[in-house]
């Protein structure tokens, strides 16, 4: 097998995996494949980690090899993540109804961190990428969905960020 193309080697994170899980693969293509992973069956995009690019192979083994990039400086003191969001963190249940801003759609909490609309659950974020208008999309595609849904005239996130700070 002789194979002459420039390559990727690939260290990829997701959300909805445990947090010491990692997605490692190899492709000639890193957006493609980044797209082709993202319209999965997982509920979050995939983030890239790390990269090695690979040279030309010749006989199934690569010519040259690249090292795996250090985390910047920025990236290494970043402050740790909340935890994903749940629908017990604004105070609703299964069955309460939130409304979805873009388009003032009424919609219901059907699990921790699930709505139901037209007998479809969703995540808050594939929500917002499904139904927000496509002149408001943010170029990434990523989006917090508990920014885009309120409940009694407040955003999720509002509510959240309120209860975080009576907590403190």
């Amino acid at each position: 097998m002789n194979i002459k193309e420039l390559g990727y080697v690939y260290i990829l994170t997701n959300p909805s995996f445990r947090e010491d899980w990692v997605k490692i693969g190899k492709t000639t293509n890193m957006e493609k494949r980044l797209k082709t992973l993202n319209s999965t069956a997982f509920l979050l995009p995939f983030k890239v980690y790390a990269t090695i690019k690979t040279s030309k192979y010749e006989n199934g083994k690569p010519r040259q090899m690249y090292p795996v990039l250090e985390k910047s400086k920025d990236e290494k003191e970043k402050k740790p993540q909340r935890p994903l969001f749940d629908f017990s963190m604004v105070g609703l249940n299964v069955g309460d109804k939130v409304v979805f801003g873009a388009l003032n759609l009424e919609v219901k909490v059907a699990g921790k961190n699930k709505v139901e609309y037209e007998c479809r659950l969703w995540s808050l974020s594939a929500f917002c990428g499904t139904y927000l208008p496509e002149r408001t999309h943010d170029a990434s595609e990523e989006y917090q969905g508990p920014k885009y849904f309120s409940y009694q005239g407040k955003t999720l996130w509002e509510i959240r960020l309120e209860n975080e700070n009576n907590v403190l």
